[in-house]
């Protein structure tokens, strides 16, 4: 149970995340299947051309650690085997967060949405996130190349780029700026949650796959490559939802300080039951 819409602290927000998972389980996960499993057994296979025994640049792992990638050799350097593993989940991660964010609000607002009501959101939508993923990308690879702060800078900058698109409907341009316009007046404590949910995540990770991920060296030939594929998918599968829940009430708490979201929609569910 979602608790009632009000300003969070960052523990607050951590608690929540995985309160969207445990309250909506089915269509949480099944967005996140329908997003992250294609896109981690192309990941996989990239990683499985690289190395058959390493595929250490799959979902989870690039996107908690993406020096992952330095682990995974070819005999002939392709650019496009060291990018892969990035783009996709990056590109996966606000895909899911439209849907959780569009789940959230619509809790909120008193409706319950079914899984393909939110799959179709996420499909019409998908579009904005396409054309807004190569500038951020760009962005955030040359902050990377100046040094890690500005990349931390443009990261909470742009955190909520996709609960704008998911809960607003919002276009590429008007979802970038109202994104930096919402994190800009609370930068500090949103990039404090992006900091430690990184640690949080990278808890849970390791939680998810230490222990099946050891055991898949256990087994002969390319099985190896299967299993740690499998734990791979599994951990992302359960990651990204919460990693997109952090973003969606983070977004919904910068609204709640800044523009008075929980009074507005306390007016709106007061007008209907009177009506």
């Amino acid at each position: 149970m979602l608790q009632r819409l009000q300003p969070m602290t960052l523990a607050d927000i951590l608690d929540g995340a995985f309160a969207v998972l445990k309250t909506r389980p089915r269509i949480v996960l099944g967005l996140s299947a329908m997003i992250v499993l294609p896109l981690q057994l192309v990941v996989s296979l990239a990683a499985y051309q690289a190395d058959p025994y390493v595929s250490s640049g799959s979902m989870a792992n690039v996107f908690t650690d993406p020096t992952v990638l330095s682990t995974t050799t070819s005999s002939a350097f392709d650019p496009l085997e060291l990018l892969v593993p990035y783009l996709l989940p990056a590109l996966a991660l606000p895909l899911v967060g439209v849907g959780v964010s569009y789940l959230v609000i619509s809790l909120y607002m008193g409706r319950d949405p079914t899984f393909a009501e939110v799959a179709r959101v996420v499909l019409r939508r998908s579009w904005v996130i396409l054309v807004v993923f190569p500038f951020r990308f760009a962005v955030e690879a040359v902050s990377l190349l100046i040094f890690v702060l500005p990349l931390l800078a443009v990261m909470t900058l742009c955190v909520a780029i996709a609960p704008v698109v998911g809960v607003e409907g919002a276009g590429p341009v008007v979802a970038v700026r109202r994104s930096m316009r919402l994190a800009a007046r609370r930068f500090w404590p949103a990039l404090g949650l992006i900091v430690l949910g990184a640690i949080v995540t990278f808890l849970t990770q390791f939680a998810i796959e230490t222990v099946p991920g050891s055991l898949s060296f256990v087994l002969p030939g390319d099985w190896v490559w299967v299993g740690l594929s499998a734990t791979a998918a599994v951990s992302a599968l359960v990651l990204f939802p919460i990693t997109a829940a952090m973003a969606t009430l983070l977004y919904l708490d910068m609204r709640v300080r800044t523009e008075g979201l929980d009074i507005e929609l306390e007016a709106i569910e007061r007008f209907d039951a009177a009506v």
